[in-house]
């Protein structure tokens, strides 16, 4: 009467559509805003968009967060800014392709970071390097390094991430004060 396998793998899509779509928007966000990033601006040249605390600046950043790792010499370099992040990017996948019980919100989380991720790693593949072009400047007391789409996943997801923890541990323990009760 049913087959079973079409409504198993329709329920596992359905759950994994909470993380798909993010993931793929992300992506193509990332990387449509990088490609018209590299195709309009100059680099090191900015735009103000909001004053100056809002500016496009395109800088080609051969490191990791903040260009943390771009003096490292060959073939260091490479191990770091592409084989252990492809890899671990990798295993995210397969970790949130094997757990679609997961916590949907905990699904966002890792969907964003595996997708920012790997917007940075076709860009190193493609480019040799991650298209970097916002920065932010609060008058001086909040400036950001130059960044991009798949840092902005990368950060919201870390932040849902730790959100989803705490939350998840507040509801495993409750405080002191319940206890007595």
């Amino acid at each position: 009467m049913f087959d079973r396998p079409s409504i198993l793998s329709h329920f596992v899509l359905k759950k994994q559509i909470i993380w798909i779509v993010p993931f793929l928007s992300v992506l193509c966000l990332d990387q449509l805003s990088k490609a018209l990033a590299r195709s309009y601006l100059t680099e090191y040249d900015s735009v103000n968009v909001i004053g100056e605390y809002f500016v496009l600046i395109l800088a080609q950043n051969t490191g990791a967060f903040l260009s943390l790792g771009s003096g490292l010499p060959e073939p260091y370099h490479t191990l770091f800014m592409l084989g252990i992040p492809v890899v671990l990017l990798f295993l995210g996948l397969v970790y949130l392709l094997k757990n679609p019980e997961l916590p949907n919100l905990l699904q966002v989380a890792i969907a964003l970071i595996l997708s920012g991720g790997i917007g940075n790693i076709i860009d190193r593949f493609l480019v040799g390097s991650v298209t970097d072009f916002f920065f932010i400047d609060l008058g001086g007391w909040a400036k950001t390094g130059i960044f991009n789409i798949a840092d902005m996943a990368i950060m919201a997801g870390l932040g849902i991430y730790i959100f989803q923890n705490f939350r998840t541990k507040k509801e495993n323990h409750p405080v002191a004060a319940d206890k007595n009760n």
